[in-house]
């Protein structure tokens, strides 16, 4: 009963701990890597997504911008789309599913350690997990690592509990959070399977073939599913965008990078500048005990976050639970309670200092101003779609309601070699090309419905515009668009658009009435 009551107590705690202000934040708005700066940059996509099943979408098939979206595997949308249509449209709603995700996390770190711990070393061991700011930051925003570290944490709670999964609870809990794993971030998912396979391998903790062929069976039973459904019926959009783009041109020679440094000065320098404690405790604290199942852990994380290259910081995260358990595993029993009073010390420090990389965002970090001026427009109810020309609001704009959103940027497009080709599918135009789009529609709604899309919605999505001629001429060949643009632009449309103050540096040009 005690312990019962000591779990409920600490999911209360974390509950609260984690949810303060978590709706406050506006999406994308929050720096996930608080050193260079980066926003969490694709939580207006997969919100979007989510927004679209809720909606009465295709919950199978995820969607952005009219467009099939596989650059993800779909269970966040699912949970976020859940979380929308039980609670109703909201940024609280949206985040629910990491928030839970985060709570789940820290739990399992709670129990692991007061297994074999003193009951003031497992707290100390969750409040320095629950108040590193990657870890804090990443529980409260829409993105899918919460999920996938949670979905790992829990695979290897099983692990540590039942080393060779003899009981049929423990093969039952790592399976389905191996699949779960797997559907919510593709072959990042794979990393509990890579762990206590390389765990069976240097130890003598192996289970039997008949076991190895039963949590097979059961993780193909949860994963292979939805794969198999898109392969069947999107066959090449699927093999393009999720296998050769996001896997393996993403992965082997990505298009662009958040940061010039090398991966291992990158990973190292940010694990370091946001949360020096746990780095530090941790690695001490493995050398101290020699866990090889934790040891493992820790080792295929960094491997594979050095093999993939394209770099983000929230990659690291895998490694954050790993290091709250060895620290609070190391410490003597003698010494559980100053452990536990300098994680409160450190805690309270992080919670006071906001605006340091390692500080704890309760508050918003960033106000996005085109967020409340896109509001602002949807508000208006004009019913003319929206073309925004190089903003910063993390596509905010597919979520405000408008009919219709596309997005315009000043060069040339960078994207006709990736392996879903979206300047061949209509997805990407020039200025010239969508000023007679509805003869392209043709063309490219032909070539849409070869990759399995029977609709020309997705048509000029992005448009490029190489300088102000062609600017000039898009507003002027688009007159019952309106646009979203920086102020330096508007002289362009003051024949053909009627001006409204956006933000400092933007304007809205509005598509004149029509003559009576």
């Amino acid at each position: 009963m005690k312990k019962t009551v000591t779990f409920a107590v600490v999911i209360c705690a974390v509950l609260l701990f984690l949810g303060a202000g978590i709706g406050s934040a506006g999406i994308g708005t929050n720096w996930v890597d608080p050193v260079g700066r980066i926003q969490a940059q694709d939580e207006a996509v997969y919100a979007a997504t989510s927004q679209s099943m809720a909606a009465g979408g295709d919950w199978l098939t995820p969607y952005f911008l009219g467009r099939y979206a596989f650059y993800k595997p779909p269970f966040l949308y699912w949970m976020s789309a859940a979380g929308i249509r039980a609670f109703g449209p909201s940024n609280t709603a949206l985040r629910l599913p990491s928030w839970v995700a985060g709570v789940v996390t820290v739990t399992v770190v709670f129990a692991w350690v007061w297994r074999s711990a003193p009951l003031t070393s497992a707290v100390a061991s969750a409040l320095l997990l629950v108040s590193s700011h990657l870890f804090f930051v990443i529980s409260r925003v829409a993105l899918t690592d919460a999920l996938l570290v949670c979905q790992f944490t829990v695979a290897m709670f099983a692990v540590q509990r039942d080393p060779r999964l003899e009981r049929r609870g423990s093969l039952l809990i790592f399976g389905v959070a191996c699949g779960a794993a797997i559907l919510t971030k593709a072959a990042a998912g794979l990393m509990p399977l890579l762990v206590v396979a390389a765990f069976w391998l240097a130890s003598r903790e192996r289970p039997d073939l008949r076991r190895l062929l039963q949590l097979a069976a059961l993780v193909v039973f949860i994963a292979l599913p939805w794969h198999a459904f898109q392969l069947w019926t999107h066959p090449r959009w699927f093999w393009a965008e999720y296998v050769l783009q996001e896997h393996l041109s993403w992965g082997l020679s990505p298009a662009g990078q958040t940061s010039a440094e090398s991966p291992v000065g990158f990973y190292m320098g940010r694990l370091f500048q946001i949360d020096p404690v746990l780095p530090i405790l941790g690695t001490g604290a493995l050398f101290l005990l020699r866990s090889r199942l934790l040891g493992v852990w820790l080792a295929v994380v960094l491997a594979a976050i050095f093999a993939f290259q394209y770099r983000n910081v929230a990659y690291l995260l895998p490694l954050l639970p790993a290091l709250a358990i060895l620290t609070g595993l190391a410490v003597p029993a003698r010494w559980s309670r100053h452990f536990l009073a300098v994680a409160v010390a450190l805690a309270c420090i992080k919670a006071t200092a906001e605006r340091q990389p390692w500080g704890l965002p309760f508050q918003p970090e960033n106000v996005n101003p085109s967020h409340a001026a896109l509001d602002r427009c949807a508000e208006l109810g004009r019913g003319s779609s929206l073309i925004v020309l190089d903003t910063d609001d993390q596509f905010y704009a597919t979520l405000v309601g408008l009919p219709a959103v596309r997005y315009a940027y000043m060069g040339e497009s960078s994207r006709r070699s990736a392996p879903l080709d979206f300047a061949h599918l209509g997805v990407e135009l020039t200025v010239a090309e969508f000023n007679v789009m509805p003869e392209m529609l043709v063309v490219y709604g032909e070539r849409l419905r070869q990759f399995g899309l029977a609709s020309s919605r997705p048509v000029g999505s992005t448009i490029w515009v190489r300088d102000p001629v062609e600017l000039s001429a898009l507003f002027s060949s688009n007159t019952e668009l309106d646009f979203y643009v920086p102020a330096e632009w508007e002289s362009l449309a003051r024949t053909t658009h009627v001006s409204m103050p956006g933000p400092v540096g933007r304007v809205f040009l509005l598509a004149l009435p029509p003559p009576q």
